[in-house]
């Protein structure tokens, strides 16, 4: 379905900023929205402008699902409320660069993507707490007009500069003639107070910029041509370089961490590798775990410190490009880790089936319907119990998150101390699993209570020994 998107007064009428609807032209989209959206809305249409996919268009003009609508208001009583101005924003005038990618483009479309909504987005909140954005854009069509005012306060200025075809891996090299451009707008507007570039080729333009007007440069990266090469993907030499430049020229950097895309990016790809890797986690898991509840807690101590010598050599090789291995960087770090579990698993499972471990194999039909009833019955909560604790920490870390990358470094550094005075206490957990089902199993009347209560009393007596050792030897 076609996408009509709305701006300024017109979206606070409506309630939303959007609405999908199945159309053939323009008409039958303005149409269903005054369906909707009340006869306030329906007397403010025939003042807007309306644009589709970034280009003045009419009623009449046919659209696809693909298309995206835009309804623009007159700046007159537009969308700007003044009792909810915020002083310090409050008359600045900030230059906005987007060199590649309009605010007024369909995402999906070309270049379009997050990105255009972004700052489509930063550029209306600035204006309603009453700074003035002027977006300047590079012109990607003979038929867009110079100047487009998509809400009160908030104005697309289109640059003629280059080709209008022009690939996005050709833009670097109209950077300057961009920036020239838009410095002759500026010499015609109220003086800006900051410059805010997007992408590392409008952190170009904001460079030059910054150094010619002597003005604030804030640069929000989204992808980071340095993250994307050490993840494997091939960025130009001429892209770090000017990178490297902007962040050293930059008064304030966005996207270094918490909304960085290419951050993303990497985490979606890591994580798409190791679930590939779930089978294996999951042998090792159970067999370690069974084990254990054997009696046999040295063969998992052997295995796992195995397999954590084979994860350090293939991390340091993977990730890094050593010991005649490939750089792959975060992929190399996922691989590492889904590889030494797979050799861990091929190990416990060439023990087993070698009947080598305290576990022997069932034998035909020892899964019956009572026994596979009992393990349901006591994983589902225990794994529920599991869901809900990494949930926790999983919303823990979002928060920690927001103060940055000093506050995740701080956090994990602490967070490993911590882990330290849990190590006993696991111990003494897997051992009082072990012992207690033991007991259980073989019908002992008092062996559970007293392995269990004798297990709390030695994990909390060296657990508080050892933390009162370590609170006594930190730094206060």
């Amino acid at each position: 379905m076609a996408t009509l998107r709305l701006f300024a007064s017109i979206r606070e009428i409506a309630g939303t900023n959007s609405l999908e609807v199945d159309a053939n032209n323009v008409s039958d989209v303005i149409t269903e929205a005054c369906s909707q959206f009340g006869d306030e809305f329906v007397a403010l249409v025939p003042s807007c402008r309306i644009w589709v996919n970034g280009n003045p268009a009419e009623l009449t003009d046919s659209v696809t699902a693909q298309d995206e609508i835009a309804l623009l208001p007159p700046v007159s009583g537009g969308s700007l409320n003044h009792d909810s101005l915020d002083a310090p924003y409050a008359g600045l005038h900030i230059a906005i660069l987007s060199l590649h990618t309009s605010p007024l483009a369909q995402p999906g479309t070309g270049d379009s993507g997050g990105m255009n909504v972004y700052i489509r987005e930063v550029a209306s909140a600035l204006a309603h707490r009453g700074a003035t954005c002027t977006v300047y854009v590079r012109k990607w069509d003979s038929e867009l007009v110079n100047e487009v005012e998509l809400e009160s306060g908030v104005h697309i200025v289109h640059i003629e500069a280059g080709e209008y075809e022009l690939e996005k891996e050709d833009l670097y090299g109209i950077v300057d003639l961009f920036a020239d451009r838009v410095m002759n707008d500026l010499q015609n507007r109220k003086p800006i107070d900051i410059i805010h570039a997007n992408y590392w080729l409008s952190g170009a333009v904001g460079h030059k910029l910054k150094h010619e007007l002597n003005i604030p440069l804030v640069t929000t990266f989204h992808t980071l041509g340095e993250i994307k090469k050490k993840s494997g993907f091939s960025e130009p030499t001429q892209r770090l370089r000017v990178e490297s430049e902007i962040i050293g020229c930059s008064d304030v950097m966005i996207g270094l961490f918490g909304l960085d895309e290419a951050s993303r990016e990497l985490s979606v790809t890591y994580t798409q590798i190791l679930v590939g890797f779930t089978p294996v986690f999951a042998i090792s898991m159970v067999l370690g775990t069974a084990q254990r509840a054997a009696g046999d807690a040295k063969t998992p101590l052997y295995i796992g410190l195995l397999t954590n010598i084979v994860n350090i050599i293939l991390l340091i090789g993977l990730v890094e490009g050593r010991f005649g291995m490939p750089e792959m960087g975060v992929v190399g770090a996922a691989l590492a880790g889904g590889l030494a579990f797979t050799f861990n698993s091929v190990l416990v499972l060439g023990l087993w089936f070698g009947k080598k471990l305290a576990v022997e194999i069932g034998k035909a039909g020892s899964m019956t319907y009572e026994r596979l009833n009992q393990l349901v019955t006591i994983s589902y909560p225990a794994g529920l119990e599991s869901f809900i604790f990494q949930f926790g920490m999983l919303s823990f870390f979002w928060i920690v998150a927001l103060y940055g990358t000093d506050a995740v470094a701080a956090y994990n550094i602490g967070v490993n101390v911590l882990m330290v005075s849990f190590t006993v206490g696991n111990g003494f957990a897997i051992a009082g699993a072990t012992l207690t089902g033991q007991h259980l199993g073989a019908s002992s009347e008092n062996g559970p209570d007293k392995w269990s209560i004798s297990i709390c009393l030695n994990a909390l007596t060296i657990s508080s020994l050892r933390d009162l050792n370590q609170l006594l030897a930190s730094d206060f």
